[in-house]
């Protein structure tokens, strides 16, 4: 709650405080729907699972609240799979390396093959859905 000191000034504190909470939980509501968006995009697409890994992709998300601003980061997650899905695996050296996977026997990573672009379609699948909640949002906040 913004108060009045008896001076008649504003704290300030206290508003920077509210502001940075109401942020925080718009950026929360946001985050759930930038995630399940971009789950639903990649599950849309070719190869949401890695044969062989045992490994579903996804995304995970992070808010950054402040009193002005509210960020929402979206990830691949989890990283090393993802990576491996978009760049492929690089070159192993001839004395048995391979990709070690607990529970799992070991691959040779030589032939795998990445397919770029698979996370940009996931985020471009999930732009209407982001952006439709955004504009929910700042309706329901000229609302009040």
């Amino acid at each position: 709650m913004v108060s009045v000191s008896q001076s008649g000034t504003l704290d300030t504190a206290a508003l920077e405080q509210s502001m940075r909470q109401a942020n925080r939980a718009v950026g929360r509501e946001l985050a759930k729907v930038a995630r399940t968006a971009t789950n639903a995009g990649i599950r849309a697409g070719p190869g949401a699972r890695l044969r062989g890994m045992g490994v579903t992709l996804s995304s995970r998300t992070k808010v950054f609240a402040g009193a002005q601003t509210v960020t929402v980061d979206v990830t691949a997650h989890p990283p090393g799979p993802w990576s491996i899905r978009e760049f492929g695996r690089g070159p192993v050296r001839a004395r048995g390396r391979a990709l070690g996977i607990p529970g799992h026997p070991r691959k040779s990573a030589r032939a795998a093959k990445g397919r770029r672009g698979t996370w940009d379609a996931a985020a471009a699948r999930a732009a209407p859905d982001i952006e439709r909640a955004i504009a929910a949002v700042y309706d329901d906040t000229l609302e009040v």
